[in-house]
């Protein structure tokens, strides 16, 4: 397996490089999770729970961030003949990894300005 293909789709969208990886399931664990679990928090913010604003961000840095390290862990197992999980497998992720936190950064950011923006609307 390709561990930079890996690495990418899951940075591109979480549970992709676990689907690239031939671990279904947990693709679409990782896929349903990034994208239903903000909808709780945006209940609780709209509710008056300020707290809740700042989890968002969070939650869309760092799911893709662990799907990213367990996607090219996996890759990296698969390409080396070792099936079983083992300290270190996400090694060969770690440069995709440095360049992926910072394009979760912003956009993680970003997401949380267009959250700001639509409380201030819907409460004006």
């Amino acid at each position: 397996m390709n561990v930079v293909i890996a690495a990418v789709l899951s940075l591109l969208f979480p549970g992709a490089g676990q689907a690239f990886n031939g671990q279904l399931g947990k693709g679409i664990g990782f896929g349903l999770f990034y994208l239903l679990a903000p909808i709780p928090l945006l209940y609780l913010m709209l509710h008056g729970q300020e707290w809740a604003m700042w989890t968002i961000p969070g939650v869309r840095f760092i799911v893709p961030l662990v799907s990213l390290v367990d996607a090219a862990g996996r890759a990296y197992e698969i390409r080396t003949g070792k099936r079983e999980r083992g300290g270190g497998g996400w090694k060969p992720g770690v440069a995709v990894l440095v360049g992926g936190i910072a394009l979760r950064y912003l956009l993680a950011m970003l997401t949380q300005s267009l959250v700001l923006s639509a409380v201030k609307t819907l409460s004006s």
